[in-house]
């Protein structure tokens, strides 16, 4: 089952109580993951989230079809791995926060196989794509 919180308001604010609650929905969940969903619904043409990964979260090799994705890190270090369509590593880019010394914003618009594999004890990344979502 997925941690997916949707917090649509007119207007969002969150502070770090809510991260932190979020940290623990993460550690709770099967997937090893949860997420703060800004917008209303799957079908909204902008998704905006705020996802907490645990270490060993595994997200699928997958790709974005005529879609743009960014990452804004806020806490932790991760990499970002492309494959090529045999589903073998072509690169990697490592994001952490703003201090970390690593690139902390990343943005795509390509369709390249690519996955997220977490480094430190948890991350936090602020996520924006173009909708709607479908999996």
């Amino acid at each position: 089952m997925a941690a997916i919180f949707f917090k649509y308001k007119d207007m969002v604010s969150l502070k770090s109580s809510q991260l932190q609650e979020l940290i623990i929905k993460a550690e709770e969940a099967p997937l090893k993951r949860a997420r703060f969903c800004m917008h209303k619904s799957h079908e909204d043409m902008v998704q905006e989230m705020i996802i907490v990964f645990c270490k060993y979260s595994k997200v699928p090799i997958h790709k974005h079809h005529a879609k743009c994705e960014s990452f804004h890190m806020i806490e932790g270090i991760m990499e970002v791995c492309f494959y090529d369509d045999n589903k073998n590593i072509t690169h990697k880019i490592k994001l952490g926060d703003y201090n970390s010394g690593f690139p902390f914003y990343f943005r795509q618009e390509t369709d390249h196989w690519h996955t997220v594999r977490p480094l430190t004890k948890y991350v936090i990344v602020h996520e924006t794509t173009k909708g709607p979502f479908v999996s």
